[in-house]
């Protein structure tokens, strides 16, 4: 009963155009429809996008997105208001591609998707879910993005969250299932791109990533950046969190923190925080406005 109730409670989040208390009732399904009894249980539903996406049940994004149609509600909020047609969107971390199809809808076919996606077996799933909805514009880099061009170990954690997959150092892939895979700085992978917004979700490596970004952060015209600001993952791949920070700010970045109706600067209380989602602005980037900044 309560797995019919689940899957229930899941379509109803999914299809009816409601916000208020969305979240709460995919939170419900949520809890009815436990990773347990779901292990390899394929489903493919539309999302709240207009989207349509296979879903590995036993898998946390694809269960989420499953129970709630969405991922990542303040990510989300501020791509839907970052990009506009004819934009160029890069989403470095792109998993099994719920980012790259929300941008592809709102870019259209003057725009420009680049997916990069470390881990062999998820860009499949990203090719598939690109394929199913006929969104070939979308870009799909198999690599990651560092600081040097070169070969990097991916240490691949598949069961229940492959969303955790991450480069490894030293000896850690011994403790995992390990894969050599292309690095890539970002400044050589999408060179020439007037690149709107660029989201990355890569377990810590986002400092290693934006370092590689080089003369793509120079300028007024610099992209918008979008991250998830964890202090411990970082600190486990070898960066200091508050020099990534430093690092942005010298190139003319203004760091706020995300929240669902402003945009307050950082302040220096997101180094002890496990995770903080933060928006990097250049100065009198319309984004700050449209976000209640």
């Amino acid at each position: 009963m309560a797995n019919a109730i689940g899957h229930l409670a899941a379509w109803v989040s999914r299809n009816y155009p409601f916000d208020k208390g969305q979240w709460r009732l995919g939170a419900l399904a949520y809890r009815l429809l436990p990773e347990t009894e779901l292990r390899s249980e394929i489903r493919t539903v539309g999302t709240r996008h207009g989207f349509a996406m296979r879903l590995d049940l036993g898998q946390f994004v694809d269960r989420t997105i499953y129970c709630t149609g969405g991922w990542e509600p303040l990510e989300t909020m501020v791509i839907s208001a970052a990009l506009k047609p004819g934009d160029t969107f890069v989403d470095v971390g792109a998993n099994i591609g719920f980012f790259s199809l929300l941008a592809h809808r709102l870019v259209g076919p003057a725009g420009r998707v680049h997916a990069v996606e470390a881990t062999p077996s998820t860009a499949a799933l990203l090719d598939d879910n690109i394929a199913r909805n006929r969104a070939g514009s979308i870009i799909v880099h198999r690599c990651a993005a560092g600081d040097r061009e070169g070969r990097a170990t991916m240490v691949v954690h598949d069961a229940g969250n492959i969303g955790s997959n991450h480069l490894s150092l030293g000896d850690e892939a011994a403790a995992g299932d390990p894969a050599t895979i292309p690095l890539r700085r970002l400044d050589q992978l999408v060179a020439g791109e007037n690149i709107r917004l660029i989201k990355l979700d890569i377990e810590g490596a986002e400092a290693m990533a934006l370092r590689g970004a080089g003369t793509l952060l120079d300028g007024d015209t610099a992209p918008a950046l979008l991250f998830e600001f964890s202090p411990d993952m970082l600190r486990a791949m070898g960066d200091d969190p508050a020099a990534l920070l430093h690092h942005l700010e010298s190139r003319g970045y203004v760091i706020h923190e995300i929240h669902p109706d402003r945009l307050p600067p950082r302040d220096d209380a997101i180094l002890t925080r496990p995770q903080t989602y933060l928006l990097a602005l250049k100065p009198g980037d319309p984004l700050h406005a449209a976000l209640g900044g």
